[in-house]
């Protein structure tokens, strides 16, 4: 396993257990706790002493409070680090209740408030107390929060109001304001400040006034937008093409309805709607209304359009779909061909009807009548949302089949394979990370009694929590909704005996998604093979999304050249496209892109996508150096070199042969390049014929590994360096070759040194002073081992500079020097965990590429930024914010960009001190019409504007630390060259 000074200081210890830490934290408590004197007849806890007594504070003051224990006999003892501390109001003044902090305390607003501690001893708690008065200077202005306000209807956010005392320290004042809104019909604001959206406005003012200062929040801090709860109603039926769904005279169809919300969520409401239809009469009949609603009948041949209107909410469907009448239904088809389900579990059938015009009906699972012809293997669902399910009873196979009542006709007999019962459950990818009002499809899986693993998604319930942070539908689609972090389980069977729940699975949600990018930037497939396509999501936070492949629309410029998977292919279609997946169908250069269907945000239309078709030479690469084993097939590659110099492995193209099949045999059929070794000590020659040309390579048989070395066999490193270890097999036969990549790696002493098992085999990093032991275990059980001593092991940290002033929104860059033992020293930046006092004066920047990037908060103060080491050291450096970010202005007012060319924008920032400063770096740009131009932000070129295709938008920057968003805009004007 390869660790690193970066995975050092990751917790790896089994989950409920008790960390090293932790312990050593408890045990350093025993010397305080031995030195109290042993409870006596004639000496017991008379009282608790808290000083000073009746002290005076200023908000954002912190001072250490002192407990002290007074016994019987007169003798007194210091309590302060194994007292229980506590304060009257927390809101008033915070008291550490911490390891090495006991008994500080934090002044937080005007007033007055006891602190307490507490003692048990002797059997019986003791208490003292002081009172706190805390006194500021005049408030000079008040402030609320969350600096976003953008609310969605029926979500109630929690407003928070602060006082900017004259001395630049600010508090939480949120009781002592009074809350008013200027529309109680769009927004309600409670006592509290807890505002609840009613109903959507561009724009309503919530107040927070302080009686005693005469003063209240601005208009501009107050406002807030209530965003709709629902944008459109639409259809949702599986079409041939966009908006036309096909169907026989005398058959009946699906559509249904659904209102899309502003969460991505949406919600089925063909019962509520009303539908109209434009054409000829007697095409169709529609059924309004029950639990037959959205069904349609095909009475005769033509064509008609169909509308939805949902009069409640005075809404119609965005899109008219046509409905066409074709001919009659002569057959169907069931999908999937084979179908295959588990013991106890549900999966969903689908059957699609081919009609006597040649034309190919949508879905209509929930129309056709259902049956299994062993009901005792599997029963098929026929009412209402069970139409279609599959339920796997036993282990067995049985027939299913589909019967569409109006005609009478009947599909072909789909065999039905039940496996074996679940016995655990996984989720899918394990890590997540989106932007607020996004959507992504998770996905569960369970492994089974016989062996095999198959995805079980519709078949298990899903949670997550906490609430509020994102919601999860029957089918596993998250939709997300406010920043913060979920746990996300999938239960198979809750309530009943063989339940089963998945490890859970962590979502992320931070910022919005302000930009897609296709990758690999360079995307390189071979004519006629398949690769998929992956697509991230930009966040406002300058991090990039999980794989948002199965949401995004894809799309080829040039068809001619390649084609890529969007959806439900046709049902006639053989081996269709899986979203995102590529074919090269010539070669040739095209772009590839990616959209968000929300928010219409589009990847940039650059020549991303290159066919590789012409090959111009092959080559064969060997297996394991050429060397075979018996009973051990090695794979043997055929790579290409393309006309574009580009290369690429075409095994499954070329066709495979060897000189002498009694020595080694190679497999020309599904695992093309699979060499099998037969004769120890033989030799032969492995052959390949790819499009015409030829290519060669040495077979060499051997037998069992007889020995096994590693070079080098010794090795003196040095501290923060690394060096790439091999490992080399001997075989039976006399064949000698590379092992490195093949063999397990493994250090005795991970403190000192670390070797990577997993991508880059064999290379090892060394860490601090002493010796360990570097093995190489072959899977014959062979070990090799290398001696390894380390000098030069860090002894300290330093952070460069060791202090520093800076504007809030800003940033400086830091440096951390570790010092060696032999007298050198390191650059460790990259390799340390970072800690803030106050992240709301300084944090680092969690932005790749951009480690140890302060940054400048919303608040003025002091704050200590700490680095450690996995090692254990650390060095610490203060960072001083003078003045805050008041506003930003976009530099220039206007560009003129053509189509494939790009330009640079600034951000001006305006600080309360009157002081200046270019910002570019640290803001968030955004552009109006992604389509038109994107606009990067953060990383090494912030501000670049790149021209998408010919219109007009504009660009605007928001500082993501306190929400301020520019001034003016720039407006981007993209013409043809």
């Amino acid at each position: 396993m390869h660790l690193g000074l970066r995975s050092l200081r990751r917790g790896t210890g089994p989950r409920g257990r008790p960390s090293a830490t932790l312990l050593l934290c408890l045990l350093s408590f025993l010397p305080l706790l031995l030195s109290i004197p042993e409870p006596a007849t004639a000496a017991v806890l008379d009282e608790v002493i808290v000083t000073p007594a009746l002290p005076t504070m200023a908000p954002c003051e912190f001072r250490q409070f002192l407990a002290t224990a007074v016994f019987s006999d007169g003798t007194t003892q210091d309590i302060t680090a194994v007292a229980e501390w506590t304060t009257g109001d927390s809101s008033t003044a915070k008291v550490s209740a911490e390891h090495g902090s006991r008994g500080l305390v934090e002044a937080r607003a005007p007033g007055d408030v006891e602190i307490r501690a507490a003692l048990e001893f002797g059997g019986s708690r003791t208490k003292g107390n002081t009172v706190l008065t805390i006194v500021a200077g005049p408030i000079v202005a008040i402030t609320t929060r969350p600096t976003s306000k953008n609310l969605d209807v029926g979500i109630p956010e929690q407003y928070k109001a602060r006082a900017e005392y004259a001395d630049g320290c600010s508090a939480d004042i949120t009781p002592d304001v009074t809350w008013s809104s200027s529309n109680g019909s769009a927004a309600m604001v409670s006592l509290t400040g807890l505002v609840n959206p009613l109903q959507p406005t561009e724009e309503v003012i919530i107040t927070a006034a302080h009686a005693p200062s005469g003063l209240q929040n601005s208009a501009e801090d107050g406002s807030t937008k209530i965003k709709a709860e629902i944008t459109h109603i639409d259809f949702d039926v599986e079409f041939l093409v966009p908006n036309l769904t096909t169907l026989g005279a005398g058959m009946v169809a699906a559509v249904e309805v659904y209102a899309y919300r502003v969460d991505d969520s949406r919600t089925n409401i063909t019962k509520d709607v009303k539908f109209d239809i434009f054409g000829p009469v007697g095409v169709i009949d529609i059924t309004e209304g029950g639990d037959n609603a959205g069904d349609v009948e095909g009475l005769a041949d033509g064509f008609v359009t169909l509308r939805a209107t949902d009069e409640e909410r005075a809404l119609t469907t965005t899109e008219d779909i046509v409905v066409l009448v074709s001919g009659v239904l002569v057959s169907l088809d069931v999908e999937p061909a084979p179908f295959s389900v588990s013991v106890g579990d549900q999966r969903t059938a689908r059957v699609f009807g081919r009609l006597s015009s040649g034309l190919s009906t949508p879905d209509l699972r929930k129309v056709v009548t259902w049956s299994t012809s062993h009901p005792s293997v599997a029963v098929v669902g026929n009412t209402n949302e069970d139409r279609g399910k599959v339920t796997g009873i036993t282990v067995g196979e049985t027939a299913l089949f589909a019967t569409e009542p109006s005609t009478g006709v009947v599909s072909g007999a789909v065999v039905v394979n039940v496996g074996g019962a679940v016995l655990d459950v996984s989720v899918e990818p394990e890590e997540i990370l989106l932007g607020r009002l996004m959507t992504l499809p998770v996905r569960a899986y369970g492994s089974r009694a016989d062996g095999t693993r198959s995805n079980i998604s519709g078949n298990v319930t899903w949670q997550i929590a906490p609430a509020g942070i994102a919601t999860i539908d029957e089918d596993g689609v998250l939709s997300t909704l406010a920043d913060g972090t979920a746990s996300i389980v999938a239960i198979r069977n809750p309530g009943e005996e063989d339940e089963l729940t998945s490890p859970p699975a962590t979502l992320v949600v931070e910022g919005t998604l302000v930009a897609i990018r296709v990758k690999p930037t360079t995307f390189k497939v071979i004519r006629d093979q398949r690769r998929k396509a992956t697509a991230e999501g930009e966040l406002s936070t300058g991090k990039f999304t999980s794989n948002l492949r199965d949401v995004v629309d894809w799309a080829v410029l040039d068809t001619t050249v390649a084609e890529v998977g969007n959806g439900s292919p046709a049902p006639e279609e053989e081996d269709p496209l899986e979203k995102g997946e590529v074919l090269g169908v010539d070669s040739g250069v095209t772009t590839l892109t990616a959209t968000d269907p929300i928010r219409g945000l589009a990847s940039a239309e650059v020549s991303n996508l290159r066919v590789q078709g012409d090959v111009v030479s092959v080559e064969v690469d060997e297996a394991n150096g050429g060397v075979v084993q018996v009973g051990t097939p090695g794979e043997y590659k055929a790579r290409a070199t393309f006309a574009d110099e580009s290369k690429g492995v075409i095994s499954d193209r070329c066709e495979w042969s060897i000189d002498d099949e009694s020595i080694a045999t190679v497999n020309n059929d599904t695992d093309k390049g699979l060499v099998t070794g037969i004769e120890i000590g033989g030799r032969t020659t492995i052959r390949i014929e790819c499009d015409g040309f030829l290519a060669s390579s040495i077979v060499e048989v051997a037998g069992d590994i007889t020995g096994l070395e590693i070079s080098p066999e010794t090795f003196d490193g040095k501290a923060l360096r690394e060096r790439r270890f091999r490992a080399a097999a001997d075989y039976a036969g006399g064949a000698r070759s590379d092992a490195t990549n093949t063999v397990s790696w493994n250090s005795t002493n991970e403190a000192v040194a670390t070797v990577n098992d997993i991508d880059e085999k064999g290379l090892v990093q060394f860490l601090s002073d002493g010796e360990t032991f570097i093995f190489a275990t072959a899977a014959s059980g062979h070990v090799a081992i290398s001696t390894v001593t380390v000098a030069g092991g860090v002894t300290s940290v330093r952070v460069v500079p060791k202090s520093k002033t800076i504007r809030g929104s800003t940033g400086r860059k830091l440096r951390v020097i570790a010092e060696l033992s032999d007298g050198g020293n390191g650059i460790v930046t990259k390799d340390v965990t970072w800690t803030s006092t106050d992240e709301d004066i300084a944090r680092i920047s969690d932005r790749e590429g951009e480690e140890g990037l302060a940054l400048g908060g919303s608040k003025i103060g002091t704050a200590m930024l700490t680095a450690s080491l996995g090692t254990g050291e650390s060095g610490s450096t203060e960072i001083t914010i003078s003045s805050l970010l008041a506003s930003i202005t976009m530099r220039p007012d206007r560009r003129v960009i053509e189509i494939g060319k790009h330009r640079r924008v600034t951000a001006r920032g305006h600080f309360d001190d009157n002081g200046k400063k270019t910002v570019t770096r640290y803001v968030e740009f955004i552009s109006d019409d992604p389509a038109v131009a994107i606009v990067q932000s953060f990383g090494n070129r912030p501000g670049r504007v790149i021209a998408i295709a010919p219109g007009t938008t504009t660009v605007r920057s928001v500082d993501p630390t306190t929400g301020i968003v520019s001034d003016n805009r720039t407006i981007i004007e993209v013409v043809l060259p």
